[in-house]
């Protein structure tokens, strides 16, 4: 029998407890604190605050050129610059905005789990435990920080929403449609290339499965795929650059298989289904197992997740045993959550199953992206559907395995703290962790030991569906309290531009590495970027030069273009002795060294590999001078050979623009130590003229002699054509939408008339 509802307030208490664990899960920014412990202080803020900054110039953010020589930064796809929701951000600039939004993204994902369940048949107590269980996941509060994959997460019960709509709802299906483009252009400008990728393969898979065993037309199958279409094309303003730069990236080929499997769920990680904190946490110092804990955080609450594995065994078994009866959609829909839920949880093992190497090195798409421990997401999200979907209905058999269940994990828990109190160190640890799942299992048995049984009365089911739900958001708000440490941002994110003239430095990725990961912001303890904040503010790592403007020719994006990675490749060539490493800071304009010089003579090679070759050659050569001779790439031999001397001295210079007064007795290359990539364009004296790629990963330009004016603008022509893709396909969705909604609010035809 159908569950009652809760009170009259069915669908609003869920979302009312979500509210209000999540204010209490973040109090710290509603005292006016912001979130900084890792990728907020080392990419998000940094990127948008510099993105505000040129906005409020009246400049496109199409370039940042305070690291690496130099970088694209709107074709940087975790910029996300096109994702409206965080617009606010590139118009007041404060550092608060990240953690608010991110709040309004938790209870967003937290209504469409609550719509997506009641339309898949879940009952009202079922539904809110999807609304909370969900949004308040380990996976998703864990990478509260990690804004893009926040924001991507949090549209994939939407899209998993708009996909069963427009698969099975009969008649006009012209809403549907306009909301699954929309959602799906929402989640590719999310800025997470990773999780929207899985979210559309489990949503892709979703609206094959329900158009196969729902007997639907194929048509449907393909407006879904139409919807995908129209989709890429609004967001093309942001998927094409961003495609341009993967394909000239240092992942065009895909990542190594080493990177591939970093950060894979271990075996020993299937603790923390049932305990978040067995072995500790990070957020209080205490976590001792080593890795990242954000990467393996895969807890939906012992509520949901008993709710899953017995509901679901008890659908599996009742399949089993009941073979020849009609599959009824509530078993059909457990099938496919639950082969989602295991496969997506198999290739999160990565490098612990067997099979992800093969898939790796033979099947496409699985040389993209790192860390296999991501596919959690699908699991976390079937797993919470197989639990709103499948809870077990309260019954006598139900409360005695129930029952044995309590007295069982209650005894655990308090074998568990005996044994804490006899031993020590690690033992210790293991013993803590073993109670706390103890009595998590035990009260999660309990509760559902003590449900009403049917035909009680109506307040009882009312009171136990809150007192649940109420337990469900205390458990998980627990579990996530200390993963996202916070300080006060006028002090951290304070802006602070250099006065005069700064010099471009390197940190070595070793040193790097050492204040990252041992010192500053290890994974294991975020205690200590708490105690030390002014420590990290002013360590200057990438990003954070960014906010004080100064010129690091370190890079800490995902992507980066493939020869750039080489010649830092070369700086960080362990063997190089000490003159070699002072001529390549030299080409890198690092120190006292210029960005710009004239180089008296030049060396022609056809390609980057040549070019590297040359260089570190040359480098090792006593009689090298990196300010005289210049090595380009370029397959003419018909140019002028240079050989003449001059001057170069700045005259103006924007992070776009640079114009240069140039002063040469002939023929020379004047080369300017910054990043070369598409899209920077070269003018001499108002004509236009070629860019080089010099020295590996930098410019040049040929200039005959005389005294002449050079400006390098970073334009971006194509982008013009991207936004003419993006504003068309936006006006044939918007002209989609409003033909749908203006049908559905044309009255019906009255019968009687017609008749």
């Amino acid at each position: 029998m159908d569950q009652p509802k809760i009170g009259g307030l069915s669908a609003r208490i869920p979302i009312i407890l979500l509210l209000i664990t999540v204010c209490l899960l973040f109090v710290r920014l509603w005292l006016g604190e912001a979130i900084f412990w890792g990728l907020p202080a080392l990419q998000f803020y940094p990127w948008r605050e510099f993105a505000a900054a040129e906005l409020a110039s009246g400049r496109l953010p199409l370039w940042n050129p305070y690291n690496g020589a130099g970088a694209p930064l709107l074709a940087n796809y975790q910029s996300a610059i096109f994702y409206p929701p965080r617009w606010i951000s590139l118009i007041d600039p404060n550092p608060r905005w990240m953690g608010w939004i991110g709040m309004l993204h938790l209870l967003w994902a937290g209504v469409g789990m609550l719509i997506l369940c009641r339309r898949l048949g879940a009952g009202a107590f079922e539904q809110g435990l999807g609304a909370l269980a969900y949004p308040l996941s380990g996976t998703l509060i864990t990478r509260f920080g990690t804004l893009p994959m926040l924001d991507a997460a949090c549209w994939l019960p939407w899209l998993m929403l708009a996909s069963d709509g427009l698969i099975t709802t009969s008649g006009r299906r012209g809403r549907w449609f306009a909301l699954l483009a929309g959602v799906i252009t929402l989640l590719l400008l999310a800025g997470h290339a990773q999780w929207a990728s899985y979210s559309l393969a489990l949503s892709g898979s979703y609206a094959l499965w329900r158009t196969l065993s729902g007997r639907y037309p194929a048509r449907r199958l393909i407006l879904w795929g139409c919807a995908l279409i129209l989709a890429a094309g609004i967001a093309a303003v942001q998927l094409i650059p961003t495609a341009q730069l993967q394909r000239l990236s240092q992942r065009a080929g895909g990542v190594d298989e080493a990177f591939a499997l970093n950060f894979s769920f271990s075996p020993f990680s299937l603790a923390t289904l049932l305990n978040p904190r067995f072995f500790g946490s990070p957020g209080e110092g205490n976590y001792f197992i080593g890795g990242a804990y954000f990467e393996v955080a895969a807890y939906i609450g012992i509520l949901p997740l008993l709710g899953a594995l017995i509901g679901g065994g008890m659908r599996l078994w009742t399949g089993l045993r009941r073979r020849t009866s009609a599959p009824t959609q509530g078993a059909g829909l457990s099938v496919f959550f639950g082969l989602s839920a295991l496969l997506s949880f198999l290739l999160a093992l990565g490098q612990y199953a067997p099979f992800f190497p093969f898939l790796y090195r033979y099947v496409p798409g699985f040389k993209l992206f790192q860390a296999p421990s991501r596919w959690l997401l699908v699991t976390v999200f079937s797993l919470v559907v197989i639990a709103a979907l499948n809870f077990p209905r309260p019954g006598r058999r139900i409360r005695r395995y129930a029952r044995l269940g309590a007295v069982l994990g209650l005894g655990m828990a308090g074998m568990g703290w005996a044994a804490a109190r006899a031993l020590s160190g690690f033992g210790a640890g293991i013993a803590v962790g073993t109670s706390g799942m103890g009595l998590l299992i035990g009260v999660g048995a309990l509760l559902l030991a003590i449900r009403p049984l049917p035909g009680a009365p109506a307040r009882l089911h009312r009171r136990w569906a809150l007192i649940a739900l109420i337990v469900i958001a205390f458990d998980l708000g627990a579990a996530g309290w200390g993963h996202n440490p916070t300080v006060d941002p006028d002090q951290f994110y304070t802006v602070q531009p250099p006065s005069g003239r700064q010099q471009r430095t390197y940190i070595p990725q070793g040193e790097i590495d050492q204040q990252m990961f041992d010192r500053l912001l290890p994974f294991d303890d975020y205690t200590q970027a708490l105690n030390q904040w002014q420590a990290l503010r002013d360590s200057g790592l990438p990003n954070l030069n960014l906010l004080d403007r100064r010129s690091l020719l370190n890079n800490f994006d995902p992507l980066r273009p493939s020869w750039y990675e080489r010649f830092v490749e070369l700086l960080e060539d362990p063997t190089l002795p000490p003159n070699a490493a002072q001529k390549l800071a030299q080409l890198a304009a690092l120190g006292d060294f210029p960005r710009w010089w004239v180089a008296q003579r030049v060396s022609h090679v056809r390609d980057l590999a040549s070019a590297v070759q040359w260089v570190q050659t040359q480098i090792r050569d006593q009689a090298y001078d990196p300010g005289e001779v210049v090595v380009i790439e370029n397959d003419s031999s018909d140019l002028p050979p240079g050989g003449g001397t001059g001057t170069v001295s700045l005259i103006r210079e924007t992070p776009q623009e640079i114009e240069l007064k140039v002063e040469v007795d002939n023929w020379a290359w004047v080369v300017v130590a910054d990043t070369d990539y598409p899209g920077w364009e070269a003018f001499l004296d108002d004509s236009r003229t070629v860019i080089y790629r010099a020295n590996v990963a930098f410019r040049a330009v040929l200039v005959p002699a005389g005294s002449h004016t050079l400006i390098m603008r970073f334009s971006r022509s194509g982008w013009v054509y991207e936004a003419g893709i993006s504003a068309l396909s936006l006006l044939i969705w918007g002209l989609i939408a409003l033909v749908s909604l203006r049908r559905s609010a044309l009255p019906a035809p009255d019968q009687s008339s017609a008749a």
